[in-house]
């Protein structure tokens, strides 16, 4: 599993403090990754247009990676057409694996979704705090899903399979929501969803 192991190895830091034990981890750079995040990221600014204020990167160890933006007070939703990393995966003529994307241009999607001011200005404190906070943790487990959140700043935070009930799972439930939103059809669907979106905001402003 070479993804499975680089992608965790980005996230090892130091033991995590007791005082915060669910809190989003500060990211770790890995410089063999670098040009794989910044192929992901640099696509959903192209589709975006403009500087993200909040990206939330969704790397599943399979299926496509997608982006959620904050941007232009706008929800946007950047999903790559095909896993970025496999583009990149090479072997070596001793069967050994090695990654190479100098040559990788991802395709992507691009949806907007519209949700009030005052919720986008609380996700992006939100968010931004989080980011700001985020604490250096030692990160273990198998196959799954990473999240990465990034400020204006270029601050990074991670998190890896969060439990739901955490600061750090509540944070990707919103994400979950905001992904939802340029699909949402009907007044009632999209009041229900931003209405959700501020409950779990309430639950982990501080």
């Amino acid at each position: 599993m070479p993804k499975f192991l680089a992608l965790v190895a980005l996230m090892l830091c130091g033991m995590a403090s007791a005082a915060e034990p669910d809190a989003l981890d500060k990211c770790k750079s890995v410089r063999d990754l670098e040009d794989y995040y910044q192929l992901i990221e640099s696509e959903a600014t192209r589709q975006v247009g403009s500087r993200p204020e909040i990206s939330i990167s969704v790397i599943p160890a399979f299926g496509e990676e997608h982006v959620v933006v904050l941007a232009d007070n706008k929800v946007h939703v950047v999903w790559m057409k095909n896993n970025v990393w496999y583009q990149g995966a090479r072997t070596d003529a001793n069967n050994h694996f090695y990654t190479d994307f100098s040559n990788v241009k991802p395709q992507s999607t691009h949806t907007v979704g519209i949700i009030s001011t005052s919720t986008y200005q609380k996700l992006v404190s939100t968010f931004s705090f989080y980011i700001s906070s985020s604490v250096a943790r030692e990160v273990e487990g198998n196959d799954g899903v990473s999240f990465y959140f990034r400020d204006s700043t270029g601050n990074c935070a991670t998190t890896w399979m969060p439990n739901d009930e955490s600061t750090a799972g509540r944070l990707v439930a919103i994400m979950r929501l905001l992904r939802e939103t340029p699909d949402l059809r009907g007044r009632q669907a999209k009041s229900r969803n931003e209405a959700q979106i501020n409950v779990l905001l309430n639950q982990v402003q501080r």
